[in-house]
């Protein structure tokens, strides 16, 4: 990443509730805890190198073939995987917006 990814609300001591991202912290996880609790004899294990387990039942969910669909650790990770798609074309990032779009076109030679 060129300018960084993350969230700053830890410089600002006042704010209750940051709407900055997804992640929002003022909910009961006690029920998620209790499950991953009882979940734990089958997450003994690694994962699959790649997920082409996931990728194949998505394909024969949605009447896909396996290799159009590309699973990700997340919308940064896809963001970067297009842009690499699309290297050194020519893009238009509307700005204020999230810094990835840039960064990743940035990277690849937008």
């Amino acid at each position: 990443m060129i300018e960084g990814h993350g969230d700053d609300a830890y410089k600002y001591k006042a704010i209750k509730i940051n709407f900055s991202s997804n992640v929002y912290n003022h909910v009961d996880h006690s029920g998620l805890y209790q499950y991953l609790s009882r979940q734990m004899e089958s997450i003994r294990t690694y994962p699959e190198p790649e997920p082409y387990s996931l990728e194949k039942v998505l394909a024969e969910r949605f009447c896909l073939l396996s290799e159009e669909v590309c699973v990700t650790n997340g919308a940064t990770e896809a963001i970067y995987l297009i842009a690499q798609t699309f290297r050194s074309q020519i893009s238009a990032i509307l700005m204020p917006t999230f810094s990835e779009y840039a960064d990743a076109c940035r990277l690849h030679g937008h």
